[in-house]
């Protein structure tokens, strides 16, 4: 039996939707929806305001081709993190690296990535890749 979400355009809501149904018990998903539960409307309008300017800035990394080595994009993975960290859960180098895989295994999550910027679903599980060691609970 088809699953409706399969055929959902894919939002943050659709991935959202999709992470509670396979992942009920996730502490993550726990933590971001006892955080979330409290937001109100301007701190949505914020949040979606900031994953904009996020996406512009990581699409303006991939054309005009910065290397993955540049400072610019070091901090476009900077951002990414913060935008996590400071809207929806602590993540960590082991939680990047499962996102990177999950564009590479879940069409979902690379159009996802896709709709915010054509070439970004490619593009940021590269700079995630390169710059998860930052997240990471070891001394460097």
């Amino acid at each position: 039996m088809e699953n409706p979400l399969d055929r959902a355009p894919v939002t943050c809501r659709l991935l959202w939707k999709q992470w509670q149904q396979n992942m009920p018990n996730s502490p993550m998903l726990l933590s971001a929806k006892e955080r979330i539960s409290s937001y109100k409307k301007e701190d949505w309008d914020t949040m979606v305001k900031e994953a904009h300017e996020l996406n512009a800035y990581l699409a303006n990394l991939m054309n005009t081709n910065s290397s993955l080595d540049s400072k610019e994009s070091e901090i476009g993975f900077d951002m990414f993190a913060d935008h996590y960290i400071k809207w929806f859960f602590p993540i960590d180098e082991e939680y990047i690296l499962k996102l990177v895989m999950a564009t590479q295994l879940d069409k979902k999550y690379a159009l996802f990535f896709e709709n915010q910027a054509p070439g970004l679903g490619v593009y940021l599980p590269k700079l995630l890749r390169k710059y998860a060691y930052k997240l990471s609970n070891q001394p460097e």
